[in-house]
């Protein structure tokens, strides 16, 4: 629910952002002066933008990611269950049923791995994305958020 109400209110982000980049694109082109600071003010736009993608992206991978751990608690209890019997009870369509819990068990974990992975690619990409080269001087001019390269 957190994560739903989370999406939501980007969702509302998303819409402001969208309502202040027509205007400022307008003021851009009705206004030939001033063009450098509205530029940045659209650079810090597309960037709040890219940064509330990126939000939105790593919540639906949580929230598919809480499903996978739930079904596999789930297949754990089932799977516990089977176990549980007694090898001389199990029918034949026990033990199949054994086998199919584990095997799904094993593609949810497997699913669960492909998404933790992606997440880290995902957030190695985005430190990538933010580092900056600059030469020596120039760098003390840069906030502390950014990653520098020295040339």
């Amino acid at each position: 629910q957190m994560i739903q109400r989370r999406l939501e209110e980007i969702e509302q982000m998303f819409l402001e952002l969208e309502k202040r980049g027509i205007l400022l694109e307008q003021e851009i082109r009705n206004n030939k002066g001033e063009q450098q600071d509205l530029m940045q003010q659209w650079i810090a736009l597309v960037q709040e933008k890219n940064q509330l993608l990126s939000e939105e992206s790593e919540l639906m991978i949580h929230g598919r990611e809480l499903e996978l751990e739930d079904q596999k608690s789930r297949l754990e209890q089932d799977l516990r269950r089977y176990m549980g019997l007694n090898e001389t009870k199990k029918t034949q369509k026990d033990r199949l049923e054994e086998e199919r819990i584990y095997k799904e068990m094993i593609e949810v974990v497997k699913m669960r791995d492909k998404l933790v992975t992606f997440l880290e690619q995902q957030r190695l990409g985005e430190q990538g994305q933010h580092a900056v080269v600059v030469p020596g001087a120039a760098a003390r001019d840069l906030t502390p958020a950014a990653s520098i390269t020295w040339v």
